[in-house]
């Protein structure tokens, strides 16, 4: 689920290296504002045909929601994201796929594969085929139907929470 950036301001004064070896893995954020919501009813239903709504565009602080990249189930090998309340990174958003994607990580290379999502996945703008992994680089950006995401690495979420709540 993704939260908002303000929980993560105290550790905003960490040293890199000791936010790092807590926070080992990537980030995923979300700075367009709120969430299409999806009628609860609805969550565990594949459908195609929810309506997309244009979301409004809030103050880049106030607005920026984070989910770590991380699974549930340790033993998984793969981070998976939509809107299926059995996901690891629940999307509340109407244009998200039950199953939508996942992530994988082969010795520090983060991938990431489109689960034959009806709304389709972009990376940097490109397309990404279904089921097919493509590599991410931290800056990366990630659309997953509407909802747009930037894929940080924990050296770069740590250098954006620190730049928003560290000076403070």
């Amino acid at each position: 689920m993704l939260r908002p950036i303000e929980s993560f301001a105290p550790v905003a004064r960490l040293r890199r290296e000791h936010f790092v070896s807590t926070h080992p893995h990537p980030f995923l954020v979300h700075a367009s504002g709120a969430l299409t919501r999806l009628d609860p009813s609805r969550r565990d239903e594949l459908t195609t045909d929810r309506l997309m709504v244009e979301k409004p565009r809030a103050a880049l602080q106030d607005a920026m929601l984070v989910a770590p990249v991380v699974a549930r189930d340790i033993d998984a090998g793969r981070v998976t994201i939509g809107v299926a309340t059995a996901c690891d990174i629940v999307l509340d958003d109407a244009s998200v796929s039950k199953r939508h994607a996942y992530f994988t990580e082969n010795n520090g290379i983060w991938l990431l594969t489109d689960a034959d999502s009806s709304a389709g996945t972009l990376i940097n703008n490109q397309p990404l085929s279904p089921n097919a992994a493509r590599e991410l680089a931290s800056g990366d950006r990630i659309a997953l139907g509407y909802v747009e995401l930037t894929f940080l690495l924990p050296e770069g979420f740590h250098e954006l929470v620190h730049g928003l709540f560290g000076a403070a």
